[in-house]
């Protein structure tokens, strides 16, 4: 419990180890189905992970010739954010299900994915795919199509199933695809597309950022790369103002019980309010149940503050030049100069193990 840098150890608390007696009287001394001693050891257990050394990116030795975070089994790629079995790809993220290969600037999600290009949930066994959103599975030679379910050889499509040679989800024959498709590609490039900033798409670039159907402030991307309403705009994404329902709180989440031991199901029919945004939550069966079996105490952050909270803690897709705290060699790393953590290049933090 709240130990770093260890491996195949038990029974340790703090990084020290105990009998299998002496860790279970320590357990029941520190009380953790208390919501305030619950906090307390959290607070404690972070302070303590600070002083350890932290790899230079999280990954496993499994990797060859790579940058980024959350990277596994991977060769030959850069730049990489939550990527697994990727090879020789770059600015990819999302990359969950292996593998990928030959991908650029591509998000979500492999699965015999390879040549993809500038798009977006595109994968499971797809190929040649550029300038595309929500194409699959078995996907080959699209682009600028959005929602082609099994489409080959089509070109600025939607919602097209099992469907080829279309533009503009009209279907020709081969011959007249090829040409008409050269044709537009040429006037794409002669007369690109202008946004509402005058910034000009022409082919070979994504759709531009008013295309989106979400808000950027409601979208996970506000999550990895946070802005500003006024930087959010000026880059050409839209912003939502509109805060969700509220309702009236008929439990603070000073007045919650410390333990689930010390709550029975009335707590369902209580509206709670948020310790942190003071929006109104509830508890479920569900929840109520599951928490009860674990002997965890009600939570005092409403789902959504609990979601960001999590998400807090992931370090971001974006990669920082430093040395390594222990050796000095040079490291490529999600942790930024000014942060606290201890960084060791990948050698040195191994070496943490010996």
């Amino acid at each position: 419990m709240a130990c770093v840098n260890l491996r195949g150890a038990s029974n340790f608390i703090f990084n020290v180890k105990y009998s299998k007696e002496e860790y279970t009287q320590k357990l029941k001394e520190l009380n953790l189905e208390s919501w305030k001693n619950l906090n307390e050891l959290e607070e404690k257990a972070r302070g303590f992970w600070l002083e350890k050394p932290y790899r230079e990116y999280h990954g496993n030795s499994l990797n060859k010739n790579v940058t980024g975070e959350y990277v596994y089994e991977t060769r030959n790629s850069k730049e990489m954010y939550l990527a697994n079995g990727a090879d020789n790809c770059k600015w990819c993220q999302f990359i969950t299900v292996k593998p990928a290969k030959d991908c650029y600037d591509y998000s979500g999600w492999g699965n015999s994915a390879e040549m993809i290009y500038e798009a977006t949930v595109v994968g499971e066994k797809s190929s040649n795919v550029c300038f595309c959103y929500e194409c699959w599975p078995d996907c080959m030679n699209l682009q600028y199509c959005f929602w082609n379910i099994a489409g080959k050889n089509n070109f600025g499509c939607v919602n097209l199933k099992y469907k080829k040679y279309c533009i503009l989800n009209k279907q020709y024959k081969k011959e007249e695809y090829e040409k008409l498709r050269e044709k537009i590609m040429e006037d794409m490039k002669v007369n690109p597309y202008v946004d509402k900033l005058g910034r000009q798409f022409p082919y070979g670039e994504f759709f531009p950022p008013e295309f989106t159907q979400f808000p950027y402030n409601k979208s996970n991307a506000m999550r990895f790369f946070p802005k500003t309403k006024e930087e959010t705009m000026s880059e050409g994404y839209f912003w939502n103002d509109a805060e969700n329902p509220t309702f009236p709180i008929s439990l603070p989440h000073a007045n919650l019980p410390d333990t689930i031991s010390e709550t029975n199901e009335s707590i369902l029919n209580e509206t709670i309010g948020c310790s942190i945004c003071s929006r109104a939550y509830k508890i479920i069966k569900g929840e109520y149940d599951l928490l009860r079996k674990m002997n965890l105490p009600i939570p005092h952050e409403c789902p959504k503050c609990r979601e960001n909270k999590r998400f807090a803690r992931m370090t971001k897709p974006k990669l920082y030049n430093r040395t390594c705290a222990k050796c000095d060699a040079d490291i490529y790393t999600p942790y930024a100069p000014d942060m606290p953590e201890i960084v060791y290049c990948v050698k040195c933090y191994q070496q943490e193990f010996n």
